[in-house]
């Protein structure tokens, strides 16, 4: 498979947004500080828009299991 899998998720909210950070995630979801999330081994994340998160990677399991956070 040369594809992968990959979710596209959104992010409802005012002012909730998302940006990458290297190869991290960082979310401001409207806590006093912003939201890290580390991307493991052959999980790549992409932001197209500020309020859309793309999950990339080999293994659908993984890749289901990072979107669920």
């Amino acid at each position: 498979m040369t594809d992968g899998f990959s979710k596209e998720l959104d992010i409802v909210g005012v002012g909730y947004r998302a940006q990458l950070k290297g190869k991290d995630l960082e979310l401001a979801l409207g806590y006093s500080h912003p939201v890290p999330v580390k991307a493991p081994d052959g999980i790549e994340f992409e932001v197209p828009q500020p309020t859309r998160v793309v999950v990339k990677g080999n293994s659908k399991q993984q890749v289901g299991e990072i979107a669920a956070i």
